[in-house]
C-alpha cells in the first residue's frame, strides 16, 4: 500500500489485524528494461500469491484492476478460487483485459460493457457511493454545502477537479482565467490534485495577499474525501474530466 490508499487508510483510522503483499510491476507503457524486471516481479507476484492462497484458503477474490492483481487473480484461477472483478469504468483497460481470463464474474456500472466479457460472466450492479455523498443530496444539502465552504448563497458556485493526482491541463487552464470568473461574480471551489498543489496553493496566497475581497470567492484544496459530497451539492456546474466515477 504505497500509493494514494495509504493516507485515506490512516485518516480514516482503519486497522488492520494483517495484511500480506506481493510482487508486481507494469508492463504497458513502459522501457523494455522495466517491462523484463516487472516479468520478474510478477513471476516471483505469482509464486508469493500461491503459498498465500494456499496458506489463508480465502472462499473468494475480489479485484478492481492493477497490475498488482494479477499474480493473486493467477493463483485464485490455479486454485479454483472464484474471483469477482469491479469495473467501474465502461471499457476495460488493459489490466482487467488481462484479468478477466481468469475472473468467474465482472461487476460493472451499465449493460454497454457487455461486449467486453464473455456470455454470463458480467454482472450489472451500477456505481457504488458513499454515504456522505449520498446524504448531501438531502433537501437541505446545498445549504448546508454553502455553509460548510463559508459561500455566498447569492452567487453561483464552479466545482473543478481532476481527480486525486490533479489534471494539469484543467489546473492550467482555470488559472488562466481564475481572476476574470471571480470578477465575474463566480465563486470558486477548486480541488486541484496533489501534483500541483503547492504552486498553485502558493499562488493563491499571492494573489489574496493582492486582492483579498475578489480572492474571498475562490476555496482551494489539494484533495476532497469526507467533503466530496459537500462540494457536489455546492456546485451549480462543475468542469472535471471523465474519470471512473
Amino acid at each position: 500500500m504505497g500509493g494514494f490508499e495509504r493516507p485515506l487508510l490512516e485518516a480514516a483510522a482503519i486497522r488492520f489485524v494483517h495484511h500480506d503483499e506481493v510482487r508486481a510491476g507494469p508492463l504497458h507503457g513502459v522501457n523494455p528494461l522495466r517491462a523484463l524486471v516487472s516479468v520478474i516481479e510478477l513471476t516471483i507476484g505469482t509464486l508469493q500469491a500461491l503459498l498465500l492462497v494456499m496458506r489463508r484458503r480465502p472462499r473468494a477474490l475480489l479485484l478492481t484492476g492493477g497490475w498488482v492483481g494479477l499474480p493473486v487473480a493467477l493463483a485464485a484461477w490455479i486454485l479454483r478460487v472464484p474471483s469477482l472483478i469491479y469495473l467501474p469504468d465502461i471499457e476495460p483497460g488493459l489490466t482487467i483485459r488481462v484479468l478477466r481470463r481468469f475472473a468467474t464474474r465482472v461487476a460493472v456500472t451499465a449493460e454497454d460493457s457487455a461486449p467486453y466479457f464473455r456470455p454470463g460472466q458480467m454482472i450489472v450492479t451500477g456505481y457504488p457511493l458513499r454515504e456522505e455523498i449520498v446524504a448531501a443530496r438531502g433537501p437541505d444539502g446545498r445549504a448546508q454545502a454553502q455553509t460548510h465552504f463559508d459561500l455566498d448563497p447569492a452567487r453561483q458556485t464552479l466545482l473543478v477537479f481532476g481527480g486525486s493526482r490533479g489534471a494539469r491541463t484543467i489546473n492550467a487552464a482555470l488559472v488562466a482565467i481564475r481572476r476574470a470568473l471571480l470578477a465575474d461574480g463566480l465563486q470558486i471551489i477548486h480541488v486541484t490534485g496533489t501534483l500541483d498543489w503547492p504552486e498553485i496553493s502558493a499562488q493563491r496566497d499571492g494573489d489574496a495577499a493582492a486582492d483579498p475581497d475578489l480572492y474571498r470567492g475562490y476555496h482551494a484544496f489539494p484533495y476532497l474525501h469526507d467533503d466530496m459530497g459537500w462540494a457536489f451539492a455546492a456546485a451549480d456546474l462543475v468542469v472535471c474530466r471523465a474519470g471512473a466515477s
